[in-house]
C-alpha cells in the first residue's frame, strides 16, 4: 500500500482483541517505511510527525465529520491514514453512511489510484452466549463482518484484486505480557511491598484479559 502498487488494497483492517498492539504495529511500520526529513529512531511514539500518521478522532459531531476527514486525507499520499475511533456505528443511518464513505474511497479514481494507505484498527467484541447466538449483528457482536458486511468485504477492483484486506491479530501471549509487567514491577520497586505468591496469583488472573493497556 505504501508503495502504491496497482494491486494493493485500498483499505487494510487490523482486527483482534483490544490491546493486541494493532495500532502500535501500524505506527512502528509507518515510522520505518515512510521517509521523513528528521531522524525519528530515538523519539517516542507520540513524537512521530503528523505527516507520517494522520489519525481520525471522533469529535462527536456525527458521520459528516468522518466523511470530511476522508475527503481531506486523500491528498496525503506520503502518510498512513489511521482510524481507531469510529463514529456512532450503532446508529443504523450512521453505519450506512460509514460504509458508503469507505466504499467511495475504495472506488475513488484519484491520481492513478495513488491514494494513501488507509488502515482501520478494530478491537473486536464477540459474546459467546446462547442469547447472542440467536441474533448475530453489530449491536451484540462488533466484528469486521458486522461492521462492513460480507458484500463490502468481498469487493474487487476491475482487475479482480481485493479492495479490502483483513489481518487478524491474536491476544498477546502470556510470556510477553509477563516480561513487560515484571519489568514495570521491578522498576517501581513493588517486589519489596507485595507478597510474591499473591502477586503471581493476581498476575495469572489479569493475564487472561490479554490487553496490555488494561493490565498496565
Amino acid at each position: 500500500m505504501i508503495k502504491h502498487t496497482s494491486n494493493s488494497p485500498r483499505i487494510l483492517i487490523l482486527a483482534g482483541p483490544s490491546g493486541s498492539s494493532k495500532s502500535t504495529t501500524v505506527k512502528l511500520l509507518a515510522r520505518q517505511l515512510i521517509p521523513t526529513n528528521t531522524n525519528k529512531t530515538d523519539l517516542l511514539m507520540d513524537d512521530i510527525d503528523d505527516d507520517v500518521i494522520v489519525e481520525y478522532h471522533d469529535t462527536g459531531t456525527g458521520i459528516d465529520d468522518f466523511g470530511q476527514f476522508i475527503r481531506d486525507v486523500k491528498y496525503k499520499r506520503n502518510s498512513v491514514i489511521l482510524i481507531e475511533e469510529l463514529p456512532n456505528i450503532y446508529h443504523p443511518d450512521t453505519l450506512l453512511k460509514f460504509r458508503s464513505t469507505l466504499r467511495d474511497w475504495c472506488f475513488m479514481d484519484f491520481n492513478n489510484g495513488e491514494l494513501p494507505p488507509l488502515v482501520i484498527c478494530l478491537s473486536e467484541l464477540e459474546y459467546d452466549s446462547e442469547e447472542f447466538r440467536v441474533s448475530y449483528n453489530i449491536e451484540n457482536n462488533l466484528t469486521v463482518e458486522t461492521l462492513l458486511g460480507k458484500e463490502m468485504l468481498s469487493m474487487k477492483s476491475e482487475k479482480g484484486d481485493s479492495l479490502i484486506q483483513v489481518i487478524k491479530f491474536n491476544k498477546l501471549a502470556n510470556r510477553f505480557l509477563k516480561k513487560t509487567v515484571n519489568g514495570i514491577i521491578k522498576n517501581e520497586g513493588l517486589l519489596k511491598k507485595v507478597n510474591h505468591m499473591q502477586l503471581n496469583e493476581f498476575q495469572n488472573e489479569i493475564f487472561k484479559v490479554g490487553d496490555i493497556r488494561s493490565i498496565i
